[in-house]
């Protein structure tokens, strides 16, 4: 692709056609037991009231919707993108809301009613149903965060992918609400931080690396220099580069371009924003740049990976 400007123009103005999850900021679908699970897109500002009785898992891939309470209008929180959002939600609670602004937001949310958490044939003894309605702390109004991997996006993604025209998807996304769910308790009930593979990786460094690999997972539009991630998360410069690469094969520049790049493929295949917008969510400036990096990224630019035809789920 050529990287003038006026080929730049056409491939910004280049709108993909929709399928059926795309043409609303948000769509909703009933599942057996009271499972509701809905598609966040980028469209214009809505805020969604979130059922009580219940908990919601927020999967944020992208954008960084808002979180609230009328009746605490001061506590308030935004999403960080490619993390999981666990909110306990029990009855008598005040009521909150989700806004998804007018951001290139990305999102799957799931509401597990109460009823559905403790119908396990297990009963009360059943752990799966205490970790949705009171958590690791076994508080019921205690929320969660938990950084997503690539196999809990995949799950996301698929999520958005679903064609809500197709009964049999009903199926497809209860198998994709419960891998997610079995997913999210894996975390909960285990260590998060595996040892690492290099010897020469000090123990005590991993959750830091942790730390610095969820912050360039999360801050896609404004990455992080090396020197503001290493006062960050509390670890000398050098040895966060060494011991970053140790751990997850790429380096910290490297690592964060490629989750850019990933969260900009997903914006391209699953919104109607321009090229130019998404350039600015994953953090470029100037539109060629993006499309360099994507083409270098990809070996495709962005405007031919968009016409590319994508599956129908379900």
């Amino acid at each position: 692709m050529s990287s003038s400007t006026e080929c730049l123009a056409d491939e910004a103005s280049y709108i993909h056609p929709p399928p059926a999850w795309q043409a609303h900021a948000l769509v909703s679908m009933s599942l057996r037991g009271g499972l509701e699970i809905s598609a966040v897109r980028p469209g214009h500002a809505r805020r969604v009231p979130l059922a009580g009785g219940g908990t919601h898992f927020i999967v944020s891939v992208s954008g960084r919707p808002v979180i609230g309470s009328d009746a605490e209008p001061r506590n308030r929180y935004i999403c960080k993108p490619q993390v999981l959002h666990i909110l306990r939600q029990p009855e008598g609670a005040p009521a909150r809301w989700i806004d998804v602004g007018a951001s290139a937001c990305l999102a799957a949310l799931i509401f597990f009613p109460q009823s559905w958490c403790i119908g396990c044939p297990r009963g009360p003894t059943c752990q799966v149903s205490r970790f949705l309605m009171r958590g690791a702390e076994g508080d019921p109004l205690g929320d969660e965060e938990i950084a997503l991997d690539t196999s809990s996006l995949s799950y996301a993604r698929a999520l958005l992918d679903l064609r809500v025209e197709d009964d049999a998807s009903t199926l497809a996304a209860e198998q994709l609400v419960l891998a997610l769910l079995a997913w999210s308790y894996s975390k909960h009930a285990g260590p998060q931080i595996s040892e690492a593979a290099d010897p020469s990786v000090p123990p005590k460094a991993l959750s830091k690396l942790k730390q610095a690999a969820d912050i360039l997972s999360q801050r896609l539009d404004d990455p992080p220099t090396i020197s503001e991630l290493s006062a960050i998360v509390g670890m000398n410069a050098c040895d966060l580069k060494r011991c970053f690469k140790c751990c997850y094969g790429d380096g910290i520049a490297r690592f964060s371009r490629n989750r850019r790049l990933e969260a900009a493929q997903d914006l391209l295949s699953r919104s109607t924003l321009s090229i130019a917008e998404i350039a600015l969510e994953v953090g470029y400036t100037n539109p060629s740049q993006f499309a360099r990096a994507f083409r270098q990224q990809f070996n495709i630019n962005p405007a031919e990976y968009r016409r590319l035809p994508r599956p129908n789920a379900g």
